[in-house]
């Protein structure tokens, strides 16, 4: 009744994912995601700009040059994104596989699926720069491991549950 009365999944209240396979439980997440859009935009457009706004207003007039021609041209200094907070994955593996097939096909942008995530791309640039620089001071380099990881045990799960041996190792290898 909470959840109802709250308008949230029993599942996502509870943390009872019992019985739940993971096509059920991912529509559940995007179907929360979706009933969530409008409230995080009444929220930004009634709390978060005038907020914003006020704020920008008391700064432009403590120290004029700290935003010099704000009170002419507010628009340009309250743009913004704002982004929602990101859910965490339910399945890492195939959601950023997707997500990679998705960005290759050009339907989605790398900042897109960033966005998603609740993360700032400028912010996600700034540090894989930060994290080559200190690979580099160190003469660390992990792009080849990176790109020479096997996912295919990764995409078939059936795979993982075989023995070595097995009837089933033999047809793995044959495949291969």
């Amino acid at each position: 009744m909470i959840g109802i009365t709250v308008d949230m999944p029993y599942e996502l209240l509870s943390g009872d994912y019992s019985g739940l396979n993971y096509t059920t439980l991912r529509g559940i997440r995007n179907d929360f995601r979706k009933m969530l859009g409008p409230q995080q935009s009444r929220y930004v457009l009634h709390l978060c700009r005038p907020v914003l706004r006020h704020w920008m207003e008391m700064e432009a007039l403590i120290d004029p040059g700290f935003l010099p021609g704000y009170f002419s041209d507010p628009s340009r200094f309250l743009r913004g994104v704002w982004i929602p907070a990101g859910l965490p994955e339910t399945d890492p593996q195939r959601e950023i596989k997707a997500n990679i097939d998705a960005i290759k096909a050009g339907l989605k942008s790398p900042q897109q699926v960033i966005l998603e995530r609740g993360d700032d791309p400028e912010t996600v640039l700034d540090e894989l720069a930060d994290w080559k620089s200190m690979c580099a001071d160190r003469d660390l380099d992990f792009s080849e491991a990176v790109q020479n990881a096997s996912t295919a045990l990764a995409n078939n799960p059936a795979a993982l549950d075989q023995e070595p041996g097995s009837d089933g190792d033999r047809r793995l290898r044959s495949i291969k």
